[in-house]
């Protein structure tokens, strides 16, 4: 009797433990990064967010929020720009949109790693913040080269009063 009380808590801590597993590693798949990003009253504030991209299948969409908010209401240009910040050749199999209220600009993160640019003109009110959502995307084309790849980058955001 007592080695079939010993088998049913042994199966449930192992059934728990699992359980336990699963729930975290869902956790941390979905984990959302917000950013607050503080610009100057004037001149040009530049920030670099740093990314590690990993563990990205096929059809896979990961969503980060930018806050943007200054002291000071005023027209701002605001420019994202990539590079790379450490190893890892997962970005050139990546896609990226950045949302800015209702427009969405999309581009392959190669072309942008190349120099190009997004940019988006921009109202800030008042003690009013202003949200970016930045959305990394593996196209369902992407094969086994992309396989256990990660990357290391840097999203660089600079904001300009017109």
């Amino acid at each position: 009797m007592k080695k079939v009380y010993l088998v049913l808590i042994m199966a449930l801590a192992v059934l728990t433990g699992t359980g336990i597993a699963f729930l975290v590693w869902g956790l941390r798949a979905n984990e959302t990064f917000i950013r607050d990003v503080e610009l100057t009253a004037d001149g040009v504030t530049t920030e670099t967010l740093s990314f590690t991209a990993e563990n990205f299948v096929p059809g896979e969409t990961r969503e980060y929020t930018v806050t943007v908010h200054c002291a000071e209401a005023g027209e701002f240009v605001v420019t994202f720009s990539y590079e790379s910040a450490g190893e890892g050749d997962l970005w050139k199999y990546l896609d990226v949109g950045i949302r800015c209220g209702e427009v969405t600009k999309e581009a392959a993160m190669a072309e942008l790693h190349g120099g190009t640019e997004l940019k988006f003109e921009v109202e800030l009110k008042e003690d009013e913040p202003f949200l970016f959502t930045v959305r990394y995307t593996m196209p369902l084309d992407v094969g086994n080269e992309a396989q256990r790849e990660s990357a290391d980058f840097a999203l660089l955001l600079t904001a300009e009063r017109k």
